[in-house]
């Protein structure tokens, strides 16, 4: 299409780095405007004319405004008519991404934002302290079922959506399992989702969105504790 592609992200956000990795496996030409979510820029005047809902990511495209990293796939893979493996024409495969990315919002991202959210993000951006000793615990708990779960999901053909190769639904699943490791849970315990992690993590656009929390993870954010 004609228009140009403006993306609104911050990389840290893990469902702002699936877009991106999408665009870039896509050959979808975009233009980047950091949104700094520890700085609170989504909740700036201009931003919050692009998405009222005052979240990332956000695209425009011509005269049209998006969110949602799951509806942006897809609206994308649309609008520059794409039918790669990875968000295919095929409606039975799509039906599976999508089935995937309905469940891993209540099954893999709230259980892990149940434990991340208190532990690294609030400490971060404000004057509150990570949880100890027994409501940490709880809590860990909560993000291990996430990985449990997906686990889980893996025993049927090894891919989040239950496809026969890798699918936009494993980046997404990638996205937000990476992300526990800043809090010290490594999923490379369980060896189907080491298998998985080891495929995935290695495809170049996967590595070079995720280059910013390997950063973090190597100098783990300071807490207010």
């Amino acid at each position: 299409m004609a228009e140009n592609l403006e993306l609104y992200a911050d990389l840290i956000s893990e469902p702002c780095r699936s877009v991106v990795i999408y665009c870039k496996l896509s050959g979808i030409a975009y233009n980047f405007h950091s949104i700094d979510l520890i700085k609170g820029e989504f909740l700036s005047p201009e931003f919050t004319e692009i998405n009222p809902f005052q979240e990332v990511p956000a695209i425009v495209h011509g005269d049209f405004k998006l969110n949602q990293s799951p509806a942006i796939v897809k609206y994308l893979a649309d609008a520059y008519n794409i039918d790669n493996p990875w968000y295919p024409k095929d409606i039975k495969v799509r039906a599976r991404i999508d089935a995937f990315l309905h469940w891993h919002h209540q099954n893999i991202r709230e259980k892990k934002d149940e434990y991340l959210l208190p532990m690294i993000v609030l400490p971060m951006i404000s004057d509150a302290k990570a949880p100890e000793g027994e409501v940490e615990a709880k809590l860990r708990e909560k993000a291990m079922e996430a990985v449990k779960n997906f686990d889980w999901i893996l025993e049927a053909t090894g891919y989040a959506a239950r496809t026969e190769r890798a699918t936009i639904a494993d980046v997404f699943a990638f996205s937000e399992l990476e992300m526990l490791k800043l809090v010290g849970i490594d999923a490379n315990e369980f060896p189907r989702i080491k298998k998985w992690r080891d495929e995935i993590g290695a495809i170049q656009e996967v590595q070079e969105a995720h280059e910013i929390l390997y950063a973090m993870i190597a100098n783990p954010p300071q807490k207010n504790n």
